[in-house]
């Protein structure tokens, strides 16, 4: 299956899971699948990267996507957000990840 395919695949498992598609250059992405937690204490977020429209791009999988968590409401800092590059980490040890971090700094771990 071709990587275009599977991320058409990957977006439709995204929606079902509760992910919203925006349109919003956060990170000069194609578009980005958001999800709020904890009352919109932070956001779990995939970026996905269409390289297939430059003509000099001659690599095999045209589509990346990026990791990215958003601490939201938070008194503290105005913003705080991380992009992660693993195509390994599903979206569920990604959404843990996020949970743990999350709670560590509300914890005062981070700050």
């Amino acid at each position: 299956m071709k990587i275009k395919e599977k991320s058409i695949e990957f977006e439709s498992y995204l929606k079902e899971k509760g992910y919203f598609k925006h349109v919003q250059n956060y990170k000069n992405e194609d578009y980005l699948y958001w999800k709020s937690f904890d009352k919109g204490g932070y956001s779990v977020g995939f970026a996905f990267y269409d390289f297939s429209k430059y003509p000099q791009f001659k690599e095999k999988y045209p589509i990346s996507i990026s990791l990215e968590f958003m601490l939201g409401v938070n008194p503290d800092i105005d913003r705080l957000d991380i992009s992660i590059s693993d195509e390994r980490i599903s979206v569920e040890e990604f959404e843990k990840f996020c949970s743990k971090f999350y709670d560590f700094y509300n914890l005062g771990i981070l700050k």
